[in-house]
């Protein structure tokens, strides 16, 4: 049997322990670290893009490393796999493409819904657009 993809995508076990620990010191900290997170990320991702299209090898590796990080602390299992498996080419020496950023992309987008289940937050429009 296969796990439901919001399972996939993030790690509920980790979204839990982030809700009983704000609720240990009386405030919502699931959501305030999804909120800090999904703005930090949302920032790196377009310096990613703009990384890959300059072709700044050493950039795009720094980002996704931080990128990945910090998904990690928020469980999120598919876009760390990624994260990591771009870092993984950029090490190699594997030149980066829109490709590579499309999967990416989705994987974040898929994120960000999965994220939005198990919070009270409102997901903005990537790019802070209303």
């Amino acid at each position: 049997m296969t796990a439901p993809l919001h399972e996939i995508t993030v790690d509920v076990g980790t979204l839990q322990e982030l809700r009983s620990l704000g609720d240990s010191v009386g405030q919502d900290l699931l959501s305030e670290v999804i909120e800090l997170f999904v703005q930090d990320t949302e920032q790196q991702l377009l310096l990613l893009h703009q990384a890959v299209a300059t072709g700044d090898a050493v950039a795009v590796g720094q980002i996704v490393h931080k990128v990945k990080g910090s998904s990690g602390q928020v469980g999120a299992r598919q876009f760390v796999a990624s994260c990591s498996r771009l870092e993984r080419s950029v090490a190699a020496g594997t030149p980066v493409g829109a490709l590579d950023l499309d999967v990416v992309d989705q994987d974040y987008l898929s994120l960000r819904a999965a994220l939005a289940e198990h919070t009270s937050l409102v997901m903005p429009q990537l790019g802070g657009a209303s």
